[in-house]
């Protein structure tokens, strides 16, 4: 998002020059069209960034689970005997005015020792 990221291309940006065009045909004559693009490229991403964080009236779970992968890892117990250790990885993408809900002590706690083990054990 934002033409910002490590895998953004000049394909990219010149794909969204052109939808740029077809949305807003007014930036196109602009004397300072660079600026303009990424400033109206930043409004769009922050809109989005803001609809996907706004996520208060869904569970912890549910929210979790939107992004979480688990892997399964080949283990040795102390035995010797084969087995494997679950591991996961849940991420929880947020901004302004949301963010301050999910960096509760209350919240992360509950993410950590709660959500997380229930969602490997399913």
């Amino acid at each position: 998002l934002a033409l910002k990221g490590p895998t953004t291309t000049e394909i990219d940006i010149t794909t969204a020059k052109i939808l740029v065009g077809f949305l807003d045909s007014g930036m196109i004559n602009a004397v300072n069209y660079e600026t303009q693009f990424f400033s109206y490229i930043h409004t769009l991403a922050l809109e989005q960034f803001q609809a996907k964080a706004n996520q208060t009236s869904k569970s912890l779970y549910t929210i979790v689970l939107e992004d979480f992968k688990s892997y399964e890892l080949p283990h040795r117990r102390k035995d010797g005997a084969r087995d494997s250790l679950a591991v996961g990885w849940g991420t929880v993408e947020t901004v302004e005015p949301f963010y301050s809900e999910y960096l509760l002590k209350e919240t992360v706690t509950k993410l950590a020792e709660v959500i997380m083990p229930r969602i490997l054990r399913e």
